[in-house]
């Protein structure tokens, strides 16, 4: 290995870290035989060079973390990784971004089934799909799994069907990563059904889903029955406003239309006044979901301590809501609503929450517009608050304000120059 390869610092023989394109038969050599962790990101890993790096890792019984992500292992590379699972000690496995389609996930399942120690693993931005999940999800059924990943799988129904039955069954997953798999409101149901039955999970990551007002208020009625979860992250999940109909131009006219939230509407017209019509009755049936997510918040049997609305367009009244909730509740640690499109008015509703509440410690607000007398009222907020240890502005054209914001920090002994405003 070239010397500007990367080792942990604190035992380079056990632990190996690459994240370029490596030459594998100079790298087998140079692997100790009480190697822990192996991480190759990166490095150019296709179907043959697995050959060679199984039959060296199967020499290694103390490995317990394997990370292979952003190569090209494709199926065949998968295939060739199965028998070394159930001879090794391996906890943690990473294969994302590697090109494995469901014929890979089959035989990757063959492989978990005798896999004796798996806690972690990794598949996001795979091709998965529905018969790769359903073969994955059946492999881990009886797993003492912590973590599954499956970020951008183009999931379907019948996928997030197995994902859901696995997750509420288990009695050890903490953590579940369903990033930007297309699930709307009735797979956010499929899950929530899942949620109130079990009792590990703790960080749920829904990101860049079309879940809509039904899926956030399918979710915040779950929240009646789950008291652990910790994390939940919502962010890009058309949670807010619905923006306006698309038509292609050669048809003005089609015969039925679906709302996000899956709803069959009367026909749609790209006149400006029907457009405008139907957002109104969406901006209205959004704030449902908000509403019972807030409704949760400020109840005394509230765990929840990561709310992750970001890149949402909230109204005002949505803003209103979620502020008035949080400055109420005493467990909350993290708000995420950048990009929200917070007005002015909104605003001062966020600096009542950040004045009023004693536990959030970390708030990011970036990218929304601050007009310099909504960030007067956020400066004074501010000094009287003693819990945020980290406050982002970044890009929210404070303008004038600027100076407001600054001027508190000076006051605030917890907060002080991590406000980040650039």
């Amino acid at each position: 290995m070239d010397d500007d390869d990367e080792f942990s610092e604190e035992e380079s023989q056990l632990s190996v870290r690459i994240s370029r394109p490596s030459s594998i038969e100079r790298l087998l050599p140079s692997l100790h035989e009480e190697l822990q962790e192996l991480c190759l990101h990166h490095a150019g890993l296709d179907g043959k060079s697995m050959a060679p790096l199984v039959q060296a890792l199967g020499s290694k019984p103390r490995l317990v973390k394997l990370s292979l992500a952003f190569n090209r292992l494709q199926d065949a590379g998968v295939a060739t990784l199965c028998p070394l699972l159930p001879k090794s000690h391996i906890r943690y496995l990473n294969l994302a971004r590697n090109h494995i389609t469901a014929e890979g996930c089959k035989a990757l399942a063959t492989g978990l089934c005798e896999a004796p120690e798996l806690k972690h693993l990794d598949l996001s931005e795979n091709l998965c799909k529905d018969e790769g999940i359903i073969a994955i999800a059946a492999a881990l059924r009886n797993k003492a799994l912590c973590s599954l990943i499956l970020s951008k799988n183009r999931m379907g129904r019948a996928g997030l069907a197995a994902v859901a039955g696995l997750v509420r069954d288990s009695k050890t997953i903490e953590k579940v990563g369903l990033y930007l798999n297309g699930i709307d409101h009735q797979g956010a149901i499929m899950l929530s059904d899942a949620l109130m039955v079990n009792k590990s999970v703790v960080e749920l990551d829904l990101g860049a889903n079309p879940l809509g007002s039904n899926g956030i208020f399918s979710l915040a009625v779950m929240l009646d029955r789950n008291t652990n979860l910790r994390s939940l992250d919502v962010r890009g999940c058309e949670v807010g406003y619905a923006t306006p109909v698309t038509m292609k131009a050669n048809n003005t006219t089609p015969p039925a239309t679906l709302n996000r939230d899956g709803e069959t509407v009367a026909n749609v017209s790209v006149e400006a006044t029907d457009r405008t019509r139907d957002q109104k009755l969406a901006k209205r049936a959004n704030g449902v979901g908000i509403s019972k997510l807030c409704t949760q918040m400020s109840g005394t049997n509230y765990f929840l301590q990561n709310l992750l609305l970001s890149f949402n367009q909230l109204g005002d009244r949505e803003v209103e809501l979620l502020c008035h909730a949080v400055a109420k509740n005493r467990v909350i640690k993290w708000i995420a609503m950048v990009n929200c499109g917070i007005s002015a008015k909104a605003m001062s509703y966020v600096a009542y929450m950040v004045k009023e509440n004693k536990s959030l410690t970390r708030l990011d607000l970036g990218l929304n517009t601050i007009p310099a007398k909504a960030a007067k009222a956020l400066g004074a907020s501010l000094r009287a608050n003693s819990s945020l240890t980290a406050l982002d502005l970044t890009q929210c054209r404070l303008g004038g304000g600027v100076s407001f914001v600054a001027e508190s920090l000076p006051q605030n002994n917890t907060l002080r120059s991590k406000a980040t405003t650039a």
